[in-house]
C-alpha cells in the first residue's frame, strides 16, 4: 500500500495553486476521475494537491478521492476568497477559525498553529456560498447576516468531510 501523504490540499482552480505547486519538488502530476492531482515534496513532507473545480460539492467529492487514494494525515482547503470585512485587502492571507454555510452548518477550526509569517489574520469566519459574490451591497448583507469576514465556494465541503473523518483541518484563504 502507498505511504500516506503528510498533507492533502484541496484547491478549486489551477490559478489558485500555481505558486504553491512551484515550491514542490519531485513532482508527479496525473488525473484521477475528473480531478488533477499533483504529488510532491515540501520541507521533507509528502504533499498531495487536488484541483477540485469550483463549488462545495466538487470540493467534497474531490476530497473523498484524495482521502481514498492518499490517506493524508491532515487536510487543507486553500485558495482565493472574497473579502466581506472591508479591512481585508487583496493578497491578505487569512486562517479562519470557523467555517459556515447558508444552511446554518457551522464548523469550528481547532488547529493549534504557531505564528506564520505573512498571515494577515489568524481568526475570522469564512462563509461558503454557491456562486461568486461581486456586488458590494450583497457582500455587506452577507457580512451582516452571517457575521462573516470572507466568502468562498469550497471550504465547507472539505471542512465537513474532515470533521466526519476526524482529520486535522486548516482553511487558508
Amino acid at each position: 500500500a502507498p505511504v500516506p501523504a503528510d498533507v492533502g490540499v484541496v484547491m478549486a482552480l489551477p490559478i489558485e495553486a500555481g505558486y504553491f505547486l512551484d515550491r514542490l519538488t519531485k513532482v508527479r502530476k496525473y488525473r484521477a476521475h475528473k480531478y488533477t492531482i499533483v504529488e510532491g515534496e515540501l520541507a521533507g513532507r509528502l504533499i498531495v494537491v487536488l484541483l477540485s473545480g469550483p463549488g462545495a460539492s466538487a470540493a467534497r467529492e474531490g476530497t473523498e478521492i484524495l482521502l481514498a487514494g492518499h490517506r493524508p494525515r491532515c487536510l487543507i482547503s486553500a485558495g482565493f476568497a472574497g473579502a466581506l470585512d472591508r479591512s481585508l485587502a487583496r493578497n491578505h492571507l487569512v486562517l479562519p477559525h470557523e467555517v459556515v454555510d447558508l444552511n446554518g452548518q457551522h464548523i469550528a477550526i481547532d488547529a493549534k498553529l504557531p505564528p506564520i509569517p505573512g498571515v494577515e489574520r489568524s481568526t475570522g469566519r469564512l462563509l461558503t456560498v454557491d456562486r461568486v459574490i461581486v456586488q458590494a451591497a450583497e457582500k455587506a448583507r452577507l457580512r451582516q447576516d452571517h457575521g462573516a469576514d470572507l466568502v468562498d465556494m469550497e471550504t465547507i465541503g472539505v471542512a465537513s468531510l474532515a470533521r466526519e473523518r476526524s482529520l486535522p483541518f486548516v482553511p487558508i484563504r
